[in-house]
């Protein structure tokens, strides 16, 4: 009874986790750029914004740090703007990191005034101001945001799934605590 017990167990912390992911994929189905799975080379849901600082990296990713380069951090895009410095920031405050450090555009440029190319050069007034560094076959598209990969349906049946799975679970526990019980109560009865 003892293994059954934990056999319940840890098929309702199993189902638990599994329920708390889908509620979690399920909170960010509208959230740009949420990944429910990781899959190299997996299509990317592009949105389009109009907005240039707006970048997807198709087949490569782009780095983002602290100006100094540590603490960087690999994205499939990101939504940057210049901060009062002229670097290019995303929303948590990290820093575009192209080949030659942290991007830092022209004193006075806007985001309007900047042009990025598909190779990954940043061009302000047809001069090229920074590169990203993409890796071979890579693609840099200006103007889109990734949207998220959920499918709320899936999501929707998983969480339904997993709330079934810990009822059964749940509902053997309790037959289990049931027939022990009444296992204690019958070994008293016959002394």
């Amino acid at each position: 009874m003892t293994d059954g017990i934990a056999q319940c167990a840890a098929a309702m912390t199993y189902e638990e986790r599994r329920l708390s992911t889908a509620t979690q994929r399920l909170a960010n189905v509208e959230t740009d750029g949420f990944a429910s799975h990781v899959r190299p080379g997996a299509a990317l849901p592009l949105r389009p914004t109009g907005r240039p600082l707006d970048l997807v990296a198709t087949g490569g990713t782009l780095r983002l740090g602290d100006r100094g380069g540590n603490g960087s951090v690999d994205v499939r895009a990101a939504s940057l703007r210049p901060d009062r410095d002229g670097y290019l920031v995303d929303g948590h405050g990290r820093t575009l990191l192209g080949e030659r450090g942290a991007v830092r555009l022209p004193p006075g440029t806007g985001a309007a005034d900047v042009t990025v190319r598909s190779g990954g050069e940043i061009v302000v007034a047809g001069e090229t101001v920074a590169r990203v560094s993409l890796g071979h076959g890579a693609e840099l598209r200006s103007g889109f945001v990734t949207g998220s990969d959920v499918n709320p349906i899936a999501e929707m049946m998983d969480v339904l799934d997993a709330q079934r799975q810990f009822e059964t679970a749940q509902k053997t526990l309790s037959a289990i605590d049931g027939t022990r019980a009444k296992a204690t109560t019958d070994v008293g009865k016959i002394q």
